[in-house]
């Protein structure tokens, strides 16, 4: 779950920039642990930190179980400019998207026998965790391609 977590991260982060904490995993003896660097403290500082969850006045174990249009609502109370209130509408599309994956995958994975489900593992060497660490922390620029992809004067 931890390597999960980081790899959205990381893919939100470097795929389409949003602006997310640090975070990166460290090899336990059967899992990864997944690490977020604090961004509610600096140079002894401590901000305010609130999840959607206290903005909502819902409590935190029913959090995923609220509606978008009450989320929405939320972020339209809280934040007033249009700019802001885009890229939570973008990051939340795009959460949107790669939740909808897994459950996807999850509900194929329930419904094949498993006589015919073949467990997937990613096994990486230290040179291999060390090499997808300093990818993330310096990521190459983008391909020509990808710039193509994505250029928006289609």
């Amino acid at each position: 779950m931890g390597l999960n977590e980081h790899l959205f991260m990381s893919f939100a982060k470097n795929a389409y920039g949003f602006d997310v904490p640090y975070s990166g995993v460290v090899v336990g003896d059967r899992d990864f642990h997944y690490l977020v660097k604090r961004y509610d403290r600096y140079d002894g500082d401590k901000y305010e930190q609130r999840d959607f969850a206290q903005i909502m006045d819902i409590q935190s174990n029913q959090k995923y179980y609220t509606t978008s249009e009450r989320l929405f609502d939320a972020i339209a109370d809280m934040v007033k400019c249009k700019e802001e209130r885009l890229k939570f509408l973008e990051f939340y599309l795009f959460s949107f998207v790669i939740e909808n994956a897994i459950n996807y995958y999850i509900q194929a994975l329930e419904s094949i026998p498993s006589e015919f489900i073949v467990p997937t593992n990613i096994v990486l060497s230290k040179e291999s965790v060390e090499w997808v660490m300093e990818m993330n922390e310096n990521p190459p620029e983008p391909t020509q391609a990808l710039i193509d992809l994505m250029r928006e004067d289609d």
